[in-house]
């Protein structure tokens, strides 16, 4: 039991792992500059906003 345990906590967390470098891969990119993605820092400690379609 404690196998499966420690196998399915192993991919969670590098999922969550994966998860956290691919977001801060896209924040650091210019390919996204237009994009809330790129509004991701670790250094802001407020929320990004979320900008609609029509504010484009």
């Amino acid at each position: 039991m404690h196998k499966a345990v420690f196998g399915l906590v192993g991919i969670w967390l590098t999922f969550t792992t994966t998860f956290l470098i691919a977001g801060w891969r896209v924040s650091q990119s210019g390919k996204y500059s237009n994009s809330y993605l790129n509004s991701w820092t670790l250094e802001s400690p407020e929320l990004p906003t979320v900008r609609s379609q029509q504010d484009k």
